[in-house]
């Protein structure tokens, strides 16, 4: 598998970290990362108040089925199947605005630890490549 330079199928999104984007676009973006192979898991950022809710959204996005312990050590060990699984893999955060407004905090915690998974390499001679989005309304999401 080779990697996808995202810019080439996402221009708007060449070397910005995080890729923020109008919610509008959303199927758009969809479409387009699944076209070039993507897994994508949408994460519905309406549900998101509290950890309690986050660990919640994230069990029902990834299909844990006994959930991830509530607490990111759990979620990156069984998130860490995923890419080996399906080799490339695209995470979007929808309704980003919501958490952001409602618990900054939660949501600042949530983007370091989902942005430590964003990342391409190879293991064990396999290539994987995991890219995280963020959708929403707002100055800070564009549209393209």
């Amino acid at each position: 598998m080779k990697i996808i330079e995202v810019k080439n199928i996402l221009p708007w999104a060449s070397g910005k970290r995080p890729k923020l984007f109008n919610r509008d676009i959303d199927e758009h973006v969809v479409k387009n990362l699944e076209k070039y192979g993507f897994r994508v898991y949408r994460i519905n950022g309406s549900n998101v108040h509290n950890h309690e809710t986050l660990f919640r959204e994230l069990s029902t996005t990834f299909e844990f089925l006994h959930g991830c312990g509530e607490n990111w050590d759990g979620f990156h060990d069984l998130f860490g199947d995923i890419p080996e699984e399906h080799g490339r893999v695209a995470i979007i955060w929808e309704h980003a605005n919501n958490t952001m407004n409602n618990n900054l905090s939660l949501f600042l915690d949530s983007y370091y630890n989902l942005m430590s998974v964003n990342v391409c390499e190879e293991y064990e001679g396999n290539e994987m490549q995991t890219e995280v989005f963020f959708s929403g309304y707002g100055s800070g999401f564009k549209s393209i």
